[in-house]
This record gives structure tokens, C-alpha cells and sequence, in this order.
């Protein structure tokens, strides 16, 4: 093998990696600018990150209005909330799981804790939140 040979197949290799390590970024990176919108109150923000339409499912598994449908009640819930992303999984090149645990110290318990469980899919070369699951059922209060 040529010595030319060996450097363009590390090369290439060292860039697969490299781009495999920005890829698996992507969503988690989407997922986080997200979740601060949700953090910080910023309603508009947090509909740009959000697929159209997005599936919405509460802690029993019934299907909840999308969060561009919910109002401010509920969108006031998440304000003020910590959340941590657990992992990020990219089954497919277009569609990632997340697992976020999150805490609201400002309600008691036991309502100050908990998960949302997260799929976000690839459209149009950008990441979106496609579905989302939590585990307490807010959709009484929208």
C-alpha cells in the first residue's frame, strides 16, 4: 500500500469520526437551546424547535393537544424548571431518543420531579422535537 494511500484512508477515517461526533451533537444541542426556551418563559423560541405537528403524550399515554396548541397555564408550568438530559440515542441518522430528567423547585411534591422522554427526527437538514412524553399529566391545565 502506497504511502499516499495510508493518509487518505486515515484521513478520512479521523474526518468520519470527527463528523459522527458533530452528528450525535445535533439533536442533544436542539434538545438543550429547547428546554432553555421552556426554562426561561421564551413560548416563541420553543415553537421553533418543535416539529409540525408534534405528538404529545401524557404520563398515562393519551394523546395531549401539541405544545403549539397548549396555553399560557400550561407553558407557565415549565418556567423555572432544572432540567438534566440523561442520554441522547440515534437510532437512525435522522431520528434521536432522549431521556430528560427534570425538577421544578418550586412545586411541591410530588410534582417537583420527573422525566420527559423525547424523539426528535431530522427535517429539512435541522433537528426537531417530534414527539414528547412526561410524567406528570399537565393537560387538565391548559
Amino acid at each position: 500500500m502506497a504511502a499516499s494511500e495510508t493518509f487518505e484512508m486515515r484521513f478520512f477515517g479521523v474526518f468520519a469520526l470527527i463528523a459522527a461526533a458533530c452528528f450525535g451533537q445535533e439533536p442533544e444541542e436542539t434538545l438543550r437551546r429547547f428546554l432553555s426556551a421552556l426554562r426561561t418563559g421564551d413560548r416563541n423560541a420553543a415553537l421553533s424547535y418543535l416539529a409540525d405537528p408534534t405528538v404529545v403524550y401524557s404520563a398515562g399515554g393519551d394523546t395531549t393537544p401539541a405544545l403549539q396548541q397548549l396555553g399560557p397555564r400550561v407553558w407557565d408550568s415549565f418556567r423555572g424548571r432544572i432540567a438534566l438530559i440523561r442520554h441522547v440515542v440515534l437510532p437512525t441518522p435522522d431520528t434521536a431518543f432522549a431521556v430528560v430528567i427534570w425538577k421544578n423547585p418550586g412545586a411541591p411534591s410530588p410534582d417537583d420531579t420527573g422525566t420527559y422522554d423525547v424523539v426528535l427526527r431530522r427535517e429539512s437538514n435541522k433537528w426537531k422535537v417530534f414527539t414528547w412524553r412526561w410524567t406528570r399529566d399537565f393537560s387538565r391545565q391548559g
